[in-house]
C-alpha cells in the first residue's frame, strides 16, 4: 500500500486548483528554505539527546512548524497568548518550543527502541487512510486538507503538502511509523495504571453523597469591636507605624499629578470623508459586512427512516442507484427542505450540503442526530447586499473615525512641537476640545496616569484611546511624602486594633480546632463566644446549595470533598473564618458504589493514565544527556513570532 501511494504521489501532475491550494499554504505558513539557508555554515548537527543526533534541517523544520503553531495562538488569543503559553509552561519562542518538542519525540523515540515496538506496513497505509483516526493522533503529520470530501486519502494533496515541509515521501513515511510507534508505546504504559478499589470508594464518599456539617463561625468584626474597647497607646502606634512604614511603606502617599484634558472625538474634529472614499469602503467591505442576506442553499433529502419498509436497501444503495439511473423510483422520494443559510442547521448535514456545488450534486451519507440521510442541491441562492444609500451614513461615520485616529496625532504632534501656549489652545478651541481637570491622579495602569506621568510640568501629551483622542496638559505635581505620625496617629490606631484582631481571632480558631478533638462545637461555641450552624444534608449535585455555601465564602469542592465523618476542617472568608466538622454522610449500598463506578473509574484511570505518561516523559528528560551544537547560526532567526 506505501509504495502504491508513494507511486500514486509520483505520478500525479499539478492541476490549477492544486497549484492555487500550494501558493495559499505557502504565503501563510513560515518559509522552511529561509531558516536553512545557512545549514552547511555550522554543521551537519544541532543537538543530540543521549548521543543521538538530530540534523539541523530537522531543527529548521520543527521551528518553522512551531512558528506557525505560535503564530495561530497569538492570532486567536491576542494580547493574553503569551499569558496562556507561560500558564501552559510552554516556551514563548519557536526555536526554545521546537528544542523541546525535538528533545521529548527523541526521547520517546528511544524509549520505542528499547521496548522494541515494530509497526507493521499495512498498519501504517491502514492509518494514514483513517480520516477520522488521523485527525486524532497524526493531525501534525497528515492534516485535514490532504483528505478529500469521502474521507480518503487524496496523494495530489499529499503531494502538496509534502513538497511544502520540505519532505520526501520516505520522510513522510517515517514519520507516520515513528508516531504510530510512539502511540503504541503511550499506550502501554498507560495501561500500566490501576486504580484502586479504595480510591474508588474515597472518590464515590466525597463527589456523590450528600453530607451534613456543623460549623463555628468567627467573625473578624466582632474581634475588631472587641478590640475597640481595648485601649492603644501612643507608643504602641508609633511602634506600629514605624514597623509598617520600613517593612511596607504603609503609610507613605503616592505621588500625585494633576492637569487639564481636553478630548476630542471624529464629529468635533470633523475630517473630511469624499464619496469616492464611501464607495471604495463598501466594495471592499460589503462581502464581510453589508450582506442583507446570507448565501444559501435549498436542498431535498431522503432519509434511512424512508428506508423502513425496505429492509434490504441501505442509503449507499439508494444514492448509487439515484446517480446511475436518474429516473429511478427513489427519485420521487425526495424531500424538499427550505433554503437555509451556514448556522442554521447543525454539524455535518450543513457541511456536506454546502459542500454541494451544482445542481442535482447529490452527498454521500450523513450521519446525524436523528439518523443517515443524503441529500441532493437543488439551488444555491446567491447572497444580496445592502443597499450603498442605506448604509452611507454608517459607512461615512467608520471612515470619519479611521481618518481622525490618523490625522488627529499628527495635527496635534505638529502644533505642540512649536512650544507656543497660545496656539496650541487657540488649535484645541477650533477643533471643540472637552475640557476637563484632572485632580489628585495617581499612578495606576490607566493610559491617562501613565501620560500624566511620562511628562514634565507644564508640558503637553496627546493620545488615542477607543474612538477618542486627548491632549493632556501637567499642572500640578504632589511629590510622594510620608505623613507625620501625629496627622494620622488615629488611622494608625485602628490598623493595629485590625491586626491585633486578626491575630486573636487565628488564635482562638487554632485553641478551638486542637479543643474539639476532645469538645464538642456546642460546648466551643459557648467557650468561644462564637455562633454554632448546622448545614443539614447537602447533596453535590444540588446547584442551589452549592451557590448558597459560595455566597457565605465556603469553598464548596474543598467543603464536600471532605469523606469521614468527624474530619475537621478550616476555611477563610471574607472577613469571617470557618471551623468545620463532618456530622453525617449518606448512607450508600455496594449497589450504590457499583453503578457509579464506571463513571469514576474512568475518571480517574484517564488523570492516572495523563499523569503516568508525563511521568514517564519527564524521567527520561531528567535522566537524558543532552547537548547542543553551539556552532549552529540560525539563519539570523528570522522565523515569525
Amino acid at each position: 500500500m506505501i509504495i502504491s501511494l508513494r507511486n500514486q504521489i509520483k505520478q500525479s501532475a499539478f492541476r490549477y486548483v492544486a497549484f492555487f491550494i500550494f501558493v495559499v499554504l505557502g504565503l501563510s505558513m513560515v518559509s522552511i528554505p529561509s531558516l536553512m539557508r545557512n545549514e552547511a555554515s555550522g554543521g551537519s548537527w544541532a543537538m543530540a539527546v543521549n548521543g543521538q543526533k538530530i540534523s539541523y534541517q530537522d531543527l529548521a523544520r520543527e521551528m518553522a512548524e512551531q512558528s506557525e503553531f505560535l503564530a495561530q495562538i497569538r492570532a486567536q488569543y491576542g494580547q493574553y497568548a503569551d499569558l496562556l503559553l507561560q500558564a501552559m509552561n510552554w516556551p514563548t519562542d519557536p526555536k526554545s518550543l521546537a528544542f523541546e518538542v525535538l528533545i521529548k519525540t527523541t526521547l520517546m523515540e528511544q524509549l520505542v527502541k528499547s521496548m522494541g515496538i515494530a509497526i507493521h506496513g499495512e498498519y501504517i497505509a491502514e492509518s494514514i487512510n483513517d480520516a477520522q483516526f488521523a485527525r486524532r493522533h497524526l493531525q501534525r503529520i497528515v492534516p485535514s486538507f490532504v483528505f478529500d470530501q469521502t474521507g480518503s486519502l487524496n496523494p495530489e494533496n499529499l503531494k502538496i503538502f509534502l513538497q511544502h515541509k520540505g519532505l520526501s515521501v520516505k520522510d513522510f513515511e517515517r514519520k507516520v511509523e515513528q508516531s504510530l510507534a510512539q502511540l503504541q508505546a503511550m499506550q502501554f504504559v498507560a495501561s500500566s495504571c490501576y486504580v484502586p478499589s479504595f480510591e474508588l470508594r474515597q472518590n464515590f464518599i466525597a463527589n456523590k453523597l450528600a453530607k451534613s456539617f456543623s460549623y463555628l463561625t468567627f467573625s473578624f468584626d466582632s474581634f475588631v469591636a472587641a478590640q475597640k474597647k481595648i485601649a492603644v497607646s501612643d507608643e504602641d502606634a508609633r511602634a506600629f507605624y514605624d514597623k509598617e512604614n520600613i517593612q511596607h511603606r504603609r503609610y507613605w502617599v503616592p505621588e500625585k499629578r494633576g492637569g487639564i484634558v481636553w478630548k476630542f472625538n471624529a464629529y468635533t474634529y470633523n475630517p473630511t470623508v469624499s464619496e469616492e472614499q464611501i464607495r471604495e469602503y463598501y466594495e471592499d467591505n460589503k462581502v464581510s459586512k453589508y450582506v442583507l442576506e446570507p448565501l444559501k442553499v435549498e436542498v431535498q433529502q431522503i432519509t434511512e427512516e424512508q428506508l423502513s419498509q425496505y429492509p434490504d436497501m441501505t442509503l449507499e444503495q439508494v444514492r448509487e442507484e439515484i446517480i446511475n439511473n436518474p429516473s429511478s423510483e427513489w427519485s420521487s422520494k425526495w424531500q424538499t427542505l427550505k433554503p437555509f443559510a451556514r448556522g442554521d442547521k447543525k454539524g455535518a448535514f450543513e457541511r456536506e450540503a454546502f459542500v454541494l456545488q451544482n445542481e442535482g450534486d447529490i452527498s454521500p451519507v450523513i450521519e446525524t442526530s436523528d439518523g443517515k440521510v443524503i441529500v441532493q442541491l437543488i439551488r444555491r441562492i446567491p447572497r444580496t447586499y445592502k443597499q450603498l444609500s442605506n448604509v452611507r451614513s454608517e459607512i461615512k461615520s467608520a471612515l470619519m473615525e479611521k481618518q481622525f485616529k490618523k490625522v488627529f496625532v499628527k495635527d496635534i504632534k505638529n502644533i505642540v512641537t512649536t512650544d507656543d501656549a497660545q496656539a496650541i489652545e487657540s488649535f484645541i478651541s477650533q477643533k471643540g476640545g472637552k475640557k476637563e481637570m484632572v485632580v489628585g491622579l495617581i499612578k495606576n495602569d490607566t493610559r491617562m496616569s501613565q501620560e500624566l506621568f511620562g511628562l514634565k510640568k507644564n508640558e503637553y501629551g496627546f493620545y488615542i484611546d477607543g474612538e477618542t483622542g486627548f491632549v493632556v496638559l501637567l499642572t500640578d505635581v504632589i511629590e510622594r511624602n510620608l505623613p507625620e505620625f501625629e496627622s494620622i496617629k488615629d488611622v494608625v490606631k485602628d490598623d493595629l486594633r485590625e491586626e491585633r484582631a486578626y491575630e486573636a481571632m487565628m488564635a482562638a480558631l487554632q485553641d478551638a480546632q486542637k479543643a474539639a478533638a476532645n469538645t464538642s462545637f456546642d460546648q466551643l461555641s459557648k467557650d468561644f463566644q462564637v455562633p454554632l450552624h448546622h448545614t443539614g444534608m447537602i447533596d453535590p449535585t444540588d446547584a442551589k446549595k452549592v451557590k448558597d455555601l459560595e455566597k457565605q465564602g465556603f469553598q464548596p469542592k474543598e467543603l464536600l470533598g471532605l469523606d469521614k465523618v468527624g474530619t475537621l476542617s478550616v476555611q477563610n472568608g471574607d472577613r469571617v473564618s470557618f471551623l468545620i466538622k463532618v456530622d453525617a454522610i449518606e448512607d450508600y449500598s455496594q449497589e450504590d458504589l457499583d453503578q457509579a463506578q464506571k463513571e469514576i473509574e474512568s475518571s480517574l484511570a484517564t488523570n492516572h493514565m495523563k499523569m503516568q505518561i508525563e511521568s514517564v516523559v519527564a524521567s527520561l528528560h531528567r535522566n537524558a544527556t543532552i547537548e547542543t551544537n553551539e556552532s549552529i547560526q540560525i539563519a539570523g532567526e528570522e522565523y515569525s513570532e
